[in-house]
């Protein structure tokens, strides 16, 4: 059994009634201690360090703004290897969150120190995560049994505290709900067009973070300039350690109703930076003329 919460908890009595009689058994008192929180193998408890095995779920870092990847893991420890393969029974979990990519990793032993002892030690399930709201995430522990040659272990992993900070208020208006590192370009294309033609303004955003889950940014349109029905959006990303990572290509239809030589100013976007922890302002090199 498992229990879940912590604090002073009671098993039994169990009772058995056989004809007339009733038989109680013993009850058993207990005081149930909490998971540890651990920010890294600095932290580890001394109770850890004497067991034979534990561990820890791992975390790229303990604060992060809102939308920011966190890269988070399962890590195991034990003063040797096992002699069968490891049996998870309970993964980590973060409640709430539901933007998780799991990330390609080797599940292979290593040599590692910790605290001036030597530590077999493989980490397993890396996920990349975009928690949203703000707060203290919950992350549950997992649990996984090790089958050791001189006895079998059961761990149940300590975990981390994680803070998760809102964006700062004030944003820019072309704020596109970005946060990470981003850069913008635009092009069109157009072969003579005649008032009425539709012609295809292309809006491509390259960087690293949250770059899946973006807003489409809006185009500087003077007048006699439309947009027709909705753009179309490609994506070219991968996720690793960084987030979303690669660009994401906006098509737009626009439609000119107006002759003569028409302007479309650089379009422009802000994104928030979690390394600086700005908004930063960025827009196209240049703007785009065609004649109509």
């Amino acid at each position: 059994g498992i229990f879940t919460k912590a604090g002073k908890s009671k098993l039994g009595p169990i009772y058995v009634k056989a004809g007339n009689k009733t038989y109680t058994s013993n009850t058993i008192k207990m005081n149930v201690i909490a998971a540890p929180k651990s920010n890294g193998t600095d932290d580890f408890s001394r109770q850890q360090l004497r067991q034979l095995a534990f561990g820890t779920v791992e975390v790229s870092s303990t604060k992060i703004y809102e939308g920011e990847p966190l890269l988070i893991s399962g890590r195991v420890f034990a003063r040797e290897r096992t002699y069968g393969r490891p049996i998870l029974r309970r993964t980590f979990a973060v409640e709430g969150v539901s933007d998780v990519y799991p990330l390609q990793q080797n599940e292979m032993w290593e040599n590692v120190v910790v605290k001036k002892r030597n530590y077999e030690s493989f980490s397993f399930e890396k996920k990349v995560i975009f928690p949203v709201g703000n707060g203290i995430l919950n992350i549950s522990p997992f649990e996984i049994y090790l089958p050791f040659a001189s006895q079998d272990f059961n761990v149940i992993s300590s975990v981390p505290t994680v803070e998760v900070m809102p964006l700062p208020a004030n944003a820019p208006t072309e704020f596109i709900g970005a946060v990470g590192e981003f850069a913008i370009e635009q092009s069109i294309k157009a072969n003579k067009p005649k008032q009425g033609d539709i012609v295809q303004v292309q809006v491509v955003i390259s960087g690293e973070g949250n770059l899946h889950a973006i807003d489409a940014p809006k185009l500087p349109l003077p007048k006699g300039m439309s947009i027709y029905g909705d753009a179309e959006v490609k994506e070219e990303i991968v996720f690793n350690a960084k987030g979303a990572t690669g660009k994401v290509v906006y098509t737009y239809f626009v439609q000119v109703s107006n002759a003569g030589s028409q302007t479309i100013k650089p379009v422009k976007i802000a994104y928030f930076n979690p390394k600086s922890e700005e908004y930063v302002s960025v827009s196209a090199k240049q703007a785009l003329v065609i004649d109509v």
